[in-house]
């Protein structure tokens, strides 16, 4: 009988002991701040061009070569005919571009239209131009700043043989900014001797050979710890050309705690993530790791890691 009463007394002792460890682990503890090393956006290659050759905004471009455009029946034959000849100029000197015309039932999904009617330029309260072209839509947050869409306006007429006109507005849709030599087809003002330079057909080859990818990063973040529990608000960006589903991971020290689905998150644009109270392994952790998770290919990995510690 005393034997029984001493080993129930001992499990009692046991688990009580256990419960009383558990009951410590959870306690609520003082916040500590954790201490984090945020890693910033990956920098973009070095694109050589010649220094009189600008852009509204460098390394500006669309996210992909094969582009789709519709120009508007207020357009007269002579004037389609003008602005096809220039597209397929572009298009057999870079070798990389490639421009295909919407039908009429997609013309909204067109990526570079065009017009004939200056009252429809007049109209356009949005148009990054010089001129009567340019990007339309575009934002500036990427590794390349993303030209979404470009427009044309062709109110001008032109007698010369070559569609110089024509060319001078599609290189705004690009991004390219006036030139200051009066044989360029990018100076202000058109003269049928004008040309177009190699130095432009070289830029878009460079530009446009780099792959279009994701690229996520932690744009910012703030953490604290109290005891076992862990508190943290992250944002988290696309800089690059591309959606990506995002997934994000927390291990301590080196232990995967959780993993959380981020959905998918569009270039230019973030999200702001926050979770209270995550139960870490134990109140001693100290070495905290968040990690993001592409399910497209990136520029750049190194900035998916951000470390803490407390």
């Amino acid at each position: 009988m005393k034997f029984v009463f001493t080993v129930a007394l001992t499990i009692l002792l046991i688990s009580t002991s256990f419960l009383g460890f558990q009951l410590w682990k959870n306690l609520p503890r003082e916040r500590e701040i954790l201490n984090l090393n945020l890693n910033f956006k990956q920098t973009p290659p070095n694109i050589s061009a010649p220094s009189d050759i600008t852009q509204f905004e460098k390394n500006m471009r669309f996210s992909h070569t094969d582009l789709t455009y519709f120009i508007s029946e207020n357009c007269n034959e002579k004037q389609r005919e003008r602005m096809i000849k220039a597209f397929f100029i572009l298009e057999e000197k870079t070798q990389i571009l490639f421009f295909l015309e919407s039908d009429y039932n997609k013309k909204e999904n067109a990526t570079i239209k065009i017009s004939c009617s200056e009252e429809e330029l007049k109209k356009e309260k949005n148009l990054f131009v010089a001129g009567g072209g340019g990007p339309s839509k575009f934002f500036n947050t990427t590794l390349y700043p993303l030209i979404l869409e470009g427009k044309i306006f062709l109110y001008k007429s032109s007698n010369c043989e070559q569609p110089l006109v024509e060319l001078h507005e599609l290189l705004h849709v690009f991004g390219f900014e006036h030139y200051d030599n009066k044989n360029s087809v990018m100076y202000p003002l058109s003269d049928c001797k004008q040309e177009l330079e190699e130095e432009y057909i070289d830029y878009l080859k460079k530009l446009y050979s780099i792959p279009s990818l994701a690229d996520i990063y932690f744009s910012n973040i703030s953490a604290s710890k109290a005891g076992r529990y862990l508190n943290f608000e992250v944002e988290i960006l696309n800089q690059g050309l591309i959606s990506s589903q995002v997934s994000l991971e927390i291990f301590a020290d080196d232990k995967k705690v959780k993993s959380f689905e981020l959905n998918e998150i569009q270039p230019g644009e973030g999200k702001v993530f926050t979770v209270d109270n995550l139960a870490l392994p134990s109140p001693n952790s100290k070495d905290i790791e968040f990690q993001l998770f592409s399910s497209s290919e990136e520029y750049s990995k190194e900035n998916n890691i951000l470390r803490a510690n407390v």
